[in-house]
């Protein structure tokens, strides 16, 4: 009987550790295949992050290239690609760009781009910034931060998105000094999209003081405007602004464009064209609300005497009335801009 015993119970252990064994056996092969995966997984990943870094540079090579035929010079200082394993990075110490439309330089920049949506690239720059604008004044620039974010397509950028906080520029080689300052500034760009053929334009600024002209009271502003045929601009191939201007028929939609100034608001919507010297030709209604406050915003525009500022005021408050709002035709034409019958002097062109 105890020999029977002892047999049934050797089955029973048996039977007992057969499947632990077995369980324990792919066990190690679940793991093993995990492993095996992961490292797949892992060294694929950095095969493709090996791949798009020399991508990187070949870019910035080939970007040396384009503007060095053009007469230019494209310089990154202490060049470093990181940002592995999920981003691809592109830090200069300092970045340089000199065309023929003169140069800038920044203290330093950095370019982004996730590694699983190289599409998107995110421009940082350090203050400060610097350059010359050809046949033009120098300039600088100090900031509290900068972005830059563009989203790329097959045959040019999609969306341009840029910001800037605590900005203060300063233009030299003038022969009055002239220094501005910004709290916040925003603008973004895109292609329009009823007519891709057109560029949508959207534009914002707080806090704009023109410590030059003596305009202490904060001015606020905002633009937004749709340029006909602007898409080409936005090309990895784009043509420059005049080139643009003489082939087709340029023009300048302000869907809406206002300028606060405490009590003195100024808005305008229309169509101006844009001729092949760059000149703006067109008339724009001119809305003005506050206009009591309209002389004292003039002035610091004119030299010192001029009678237009307060000319255009008694004007605008005979046709106003008491309402104290009146809107007015500001006619561009020559390179020159004209309030009713009130020449305001030459306007910068376009281009």
């Amino acid at each position: 009987m105890r020999k029977h015993y002892g047999l049934i119970e050797a089955n029973y252990l048996m039977s007992a550790t057969q499947p632990s064994e077995q369980t324990g056996k792919r066990a190690g092969r679940k793991y093993l295949y995990l492993g095996l995966v992961t490292a797949l997984v892992v060294g694929g990943w950095s095969l493709y992050w090996d791949l798009g870094s020399g991508v990187i540079n070949d870019i910035y090579r080939n970007g040396k290239k384009v503007v060095a035929a053009q007469g230019g010079e494209l310089v990154c200082g202490q060049q470093e690609v990181s940002g592995y394993p999920f981003q691809f990075r592109l830090d200069c110490q300092p970045l340089r760009v000199e065309t023929a439309l003169g140069w800038v330089e920044a203290a330093a920049a950095k370019a982004m781009t996730l590694a699983y949506n190289p599409q998107h690239v995110i421009v940082d720059m350090k203050a400060p910034i610097s350059g010359v604008v050809q046949n033009g004044p120098g300039y600088s620039a100090d900031f509290a931060s900068t972005l830059l974010s563009a989203r790329l397509g097959t045959s040019g950028i999609n969306n341009l998105d840029g910001e800037a906080k605590e900005l203060t520029l300063s233009l030299v080689g003038l022969a009055t000094p002239f220094q501005a300052s910004v709290k916040a500034a925003e603008v973004h760009i895109r292609r329009a999209t009823q007519d891709d053929q057109d560029m949508q334009l959207a534009a914002s600024l707080s806090g704009l003081l023109l410590e030059t002209l003596g305009i202490e009271q904060p001015v606020e502003g905002k633009v937004r405007a749709v340029l006909k045929g602007g898409a080409a601009l936005l090309s990895y191939q784009a043509p420059s602004f005049s080139q643009l201007a003489g082939s087709t028929d340029l023009q300048i939609v302000l869907e809406n464009a206002k300028v606060i100034q405490g009590e003195l608001s100024v808005s305008t919507k229309g169509t101006l064209k844009v001729r092949p010297n760059g000149q703006y030709e067109g008339t724009l209604p001119i809305t003005v609300k506050g206009v009591d406050q309209l002389e004292a915003a003039l002035l610091p525009f004119f030299p010192e005497g001029s009678q237009v500022p307060a000319s255009v005021a008694r004007s605008a408050k005979g046709l106003g009335g008491d309402k104290g709002e009146v809107t007015l035709p500001i006619t561009f034409s020559d390179g020159r801009a004209r309030l009713v019958f009130f020449d305001l002097g030459p306007v910068p062109p376009l281009f």
